[in-house]
């Protein structure tokens, strides 16, 4: 009888993908502890493998990925959290090195470790949501905390007028508010990482497309702390190595020295930059990196003075770092042909 329950289960599982106790219950008539004394068994001979929690957990065989549908939903006590230990108990209960590729989950686990450590660390919230779903071709997670907001954390510690300049600064990386402890590459790494990323906090919203190479900002109705979504295609083609290596690869001795800027970011609803000000106001803050690119897309004006700051102040200010730029229009490139020529 045993073992007829034990075969049972396997060819329930292999049929179906996937199964929950209460199917071998309505199958067999047995009472739920045996039926889980069963699935333990199992379990420990490593033949199956349980992906979810409590109730709402499913079995799969060992080395199977985990069901679409099957999701992890926790609220963490902000207390002596490590975010590493959470990501390991996320991984144990989807069994997310074969519910992903290898690529996919080391994105994943460097996304959200990153992510979640900047909740622990600077939000000063005392409980942080968490939410990991697998759907058929992506992973998505989630993490709200109820703090003080990452753009407005910024705005503070920086001295900036408002949390849409706070979003230019963190757009550009190394912007963080315990340099002692922090390098500030997170949040861009995991925004270059993950194929789609949201950071929602206040009245503000920033988000990127690495499909269509796309970053763009929003107002929103008012939200608590900061509310952050991920996704990450399950077989992804996107290699974590790279895009560290896009940035800061062997001709920065590994160090995160390249940047991007969209300048269109720093314009707001305004068609172009004039004035040196708003020059200075895209600078801050580059001059800790070696490479500047910047992108000029959808900026259809630059003024003389915004031009002249940036290629040829800036520059003989720190001759040291290259800029170039790309994307221009044909008024901007005009522009910056003409302070590098006069």
């Amino acid at each position: 009888m045993t073992e007829s329950i034990r075969d049972l289960i396997i060819s329930q599982i292999r049929s179906r993908g996937s199964i929950s106790a209460r199917d071998i219950q309505e199958a067999t008539g047995l009472t739920r502890q045996a039926v889980n004394y069963h699935f333990k068994h199992l379990r420990e001979k490593g033949l199956i493998h349980k992906t979810g929690t409590t109730r709402a957990a499913r079995y799969i065989l060992a080395g199977k990925g985990a069901p679409p549908g099957q999701r992890v939903n926790r609220v963490l006590e902000n207390q002596e959290l490590e975010e590493h230990q959470v990501f390991n108990e996320i991984d144990t209960a989807l069994n997310l090195k074969n519910t992903l590729n290898s690529a996919a989950f080391e994105i994943t686990r460097y996304t959200f470790s990153e992510l979640l450590n900047n909740a622990i660390e600077h939000s000063g919230s005392d409980r942080i949501r968490i939410r990991m779903v697998i759907e058929p071709y992506k992973s998505r997670f989630e993490i709200h905390d109820s703090g003080v907001g990452i753009f407005e954390h910024i705005r503070h510690y920086l001295n900036l007028n408002s949390e849409v300049e706070a979003i230019q600064d963190l757009l550009k990386g190394k912007t963080t508010s315990d340099p002692e402890h922090h390098t500030g590459e997170g949040i861009y790494f995991s925004s270059k990482a993950s194929d789609h990323l949201r950071i929602a906090s206040h009245t503000l919203a920033l988000g990127f497309d690495n499909l269509k190479d796309e970053v763009w900002t929003e107002r929103i109705r008012s939200t608590r702390g900061t509310h952050i979504k991920a996704t990450i295609a399950r077989r992804t083609r996107r290699d974590l190595t790279a895009i560290f290596n896009r940035f800061g690869g062997e001709e920065f001795d590994y160090q995160f020295a390249r940047t991007r800027v969209r300048v269109r970011l720093s314009a707001g609803e305004r068609a172009g930059l004039v004035s040196r000000s708003e020059a200075r106001r895209l600078l801050a803050g580059l001059d800790k990196f070696q490479h500047i690119e910047l992108d000029f897309t959808d900026v259809q004006i630059i003024g003389q003075g915004f031009a002249d700051e940036v290629f040829r102040v800036f520059q003989n200010e720190h001759p040291e770092i290259s800029i170039e730029y790309q994307n221009a229009e044909s008024a901007v490139r005009a522009m910056i042909d003409h302070v590098l020529i006069a």
